[in-house]
């Protein structure tokens, strides 16, 4: 019985340092994309993990942790000026989603999760049956546009 113990005793602090590995390499892809303007989660991944020298892949933190990481950097270090970006933000995204309203859009991203900063693009999804509909409409509004399909 005392090596089931022991074995069951490793592997519980393999599980807590694997979890604090993460929990750092949240924080430090976190700050990555606060400061450094990393707008992709796996390149701050990435960079966290060889800033950090950790090489394990069961370390890297899910995207959702480093949003989460996120929002709280924010909220201690950004404070009021992210809360007013987002907000001028979340403004601008209603005034598109009502605009664009026959293309049943859906808003996407750093704004809809609440982690966009004064750098931050409106990210909207776009869905019409005909190719060029969305180009024609923004082009008869005069709003120049970049065409691209995902």
């Amino acid at each position: 019985m005392p090596h089931a113990h022991a074995r069951r005793h490793a592997h519980e602090h393999a599980l807590t340092r694997t979890r604090e590995r993460r929990h750092r390499l949240a924080h430090e892809a976190a700050r990555l994309m606060a400061e450094g303007g990393i707008r992709d989660y796996h390149l701050a991944k990435l960079k966290a993990a060889e800033r950090l020298g950790i090489h394990d892949d069961a370390s890297l933190p899910r995207n959702r942790e480093i949003e989460d990481a996120l929002r709280e950097y924010q909220r201690l270090f950004a404070g009021d000026a992210h809360a007013a970006a987002l907000q001028a933000r979340r403004e601008a995204a209603l005034r598109a989603l009502e605009f664009l309203a026959a293309f049943d859009p859906r808003l996407v991203g750093s704004v809809l999760d609440g982690t966009a900063d004064a750098n931050a693009a409106v990210a909207l999804h776009l869905h019409a049956e005909d190719a060029d509909a969305v180009p024609r409409f923004l082009d008869e509004h005069g709003i120049p546009a970049e065409a691209r399909t995902r």
